[in-house]
């Protein structure tokens, strides 16, 4: 988790803002941002972690699964609401991954 967590803090902005809900699942926002230009920061979170595992400093490999939600203010969807549908998402990656 520290090194998740010290990879985030390199690739984020100073107004994004990474939290730890829980066990190992992180909470990211990243103010005026579409679900586009947060899929391009996660890629480049991914490919940190990538690089890391391909080093074989650790006798396991950190695996990564991402779920985005987009706040529209328009939209009078709740902090939990978006929360439960990034966590919708990620659970369809985490699936897309276990079938391969």
């Amino acid at each position: 988790m520290r090194l998740v967590s010290k990879i985030s803090k390199e690739i984020l902005r100073e107004a994004d803002v990474i939290c730890r809900l829980g066990g190992d699942e992180f909470l990211m926002i990243f103010p005026q941002c579409s679900v586009n230009k947060a899929s391009i920061v996660w890629k480049r979170i991914a490919k940190k972690v990538a690089a890391f595992n391909a080093k074989k400093m650790k006798p396991y490999s950190i695996t990564l699964s991402r779920g985005f939600a987009e706040h529209n203010p328009s939209d009078e969807k709740s902090v939990d609401q978006l929360i439960a549908i990034a966590d919708q998402d990620m659970y369809k990656d985490k699936h897309s991954k276990s079938v391969r």
